[in-house]
């Protein structure tokens, strides 16, 4: 088995619409392979709850930046990151605050 690091996003839509929030997470898996990483997080079911208000707040993948295979490190190595541009990051749901 093989360690893998994986940076996912997941975009907030309550009543089934975007309201810009992306949840970045940086998950951990113990797999053979990357695809098998990938394979995992498209196969989850989104989060999903029902809100103060009533509505229905899902949290679905949106994308997968990253997925790193966890060789041996040192102290300060980079372990997981990402290159976005702005345009990306406004097809998630983001504000663009440039």
């Amino acid at each position: 088995m093989n360690r893998w690091l994986a940076v996912a996003a997941y975009q907030c839509r309550i009543d089934g619409v975007a309201n810009g929030s992306v949840d970045f997470q940086v998950r951990y898996f113990d797999l053979p392979a990357a695809s098998d990483v990938e394979e995992t997080l498209r196969g989850e079911l989104p989060h999903e709850y029902e809100n103060d208000l009533g509505e229905t707040v899902s949290w679905p993948l949106t994308r997968i930046f990253e997925i790193r295979c966890l060789l041996a490190m040192a102290t300060g190595d980079e372990i997981v990151g990402f290159t976005a541009t702005t345009e990306e990051l406004s097809a998630l749901g983001l504000p663009n605050t440039a």
